[in-house]
């Protein structure tokens, strides 16, 4: 695994910029809500021997993850992209297991994050 930070504090200090607490905390709670089913899904589609949906389900963690600044996850989800459209199963295989062992530290990155914003954001409840 990679020494680099886990978060590009870069990326989430202009997403405060752009929005505020509010919006980066969606922003995180969107990205660590469905992540872990395109990882699922990806993972289905890699034992489905399905690259088309191999891609689809990788596809757009790269500009998400990339927003809330977990460049790690952003990269390996460009490299096993055109790995899928390559149809390099060899190379396939590993990358994703090292996507979501990745994920799983940026997931625990933004969720140390979030919650330093506090309680904004967050629906309550009626």
């Amino acid at each position: 695994m990679s020494t680099e930070p886990c978060l590009d504090a870069a990326t989430l200090e202009k997403l405060m910029r752009i929005g505020g607490k509010e919006f980066v905390a969606r922003m995180v709670d969107l990205f660590l809500g469905y992540t872990p089913g395109l990882l699922a899904k990806a993972r289905a589609a890699l034992q489905a021997g399905d690259s088309v949906a191999l891609r689809a389900a990788v596809h757009p963690l790269k500009s998400s993850a990339g927003n809330v600044g977990a460049c790690a996850v952003r990269d390996l989800a460009a490299r096993l992209e055109q790995c899928a459209l390559d149809q390099d199963r060899d190379a396939i295989v590993p990358l994703l297991s090292e996507l979501e062992t990745v994920y799983a530290h940026a997931a625990a990155c933004l969720r140390d994050y979030r919650t330093s914003l506090g309680d904004v954001g967050k629906e309550s409840a009626p």
